[in-house]
């Protein structure tokens, strides 16, 4: 006598359909799983692609500024002379 005869006989089938349900949740789990992460990647793309823009823009606008002082500075001095 086996130790699967001892089971009642609705077990076997129940096992067979408790593993199936468990991989058939796990794949839809890994399936979510990876659409996050592809989410992730696109959202830390956009950030690191803001960042760059701010950065030029921050040395752009600096840029700027100091082109003004400097137009301001010659036009002092030529006002002075």
């Amino acid at each position: 006598m086996s130790a699967w005869q001892l089971l009642p006989s609705w077990v076997w089938p129940a096992f067979v359909l408790a593993s199936v349900a468990f991989l058939f949740v796990r794949g839809l789990v890994k399936a979510n799983y990876e659409a996050f992460l592809e989410v992730e990647q696109e959202r830390d793309e956009e950030r690191r692609k803001r960042e760059e823009l701010e950065a030029k823009f921050t040395t752009n606008q600096k840029r700027t500024d100091f082109k003004a002082l400097l137009t301001i500075g010659m036009a002092r001095r030529a006002t002075a002379s």
